[in-house]
């Protein structure tokens, strides 16, 4: 399970690098924006596209779902 901490650090480290959650089910989300994601203690709720859907919404993510966060400018990285 990813820690609320974790997801943290990825969102108001200096710069913001954007990064990828990789969900268990295989399903990932691209965080470019450090405003459209809100970390709570057992979800994230976070505003975009889901893996190939283009379509734009507002998703709620259980922590314990998310497998690992990797940063866009090392994608073979892969941060738990």
């Amino acid at each position: 399970m990813m820690s609320f901490e974790r997801v943290l650090d990825y969102i108001v480290a200096e710069p913001f690098c954007p990064f990828r959650l990789k969900l268990a089910s295989g399903q990932t989300f691209d965080v470019r924006n450090p405003d459209l994601i809100y970390v709570g203690i057992k979800s994230v709720d976070m505003y975009g596209a889901a893996g190939s859907d283009e379509t734009e919404k507002w998703h709620r993510i259980p922590l314990a779902q998310i497998d690992a966060l990797e940063p866009f400018d090392n994608a073979t990285a892969t941060l738990n």
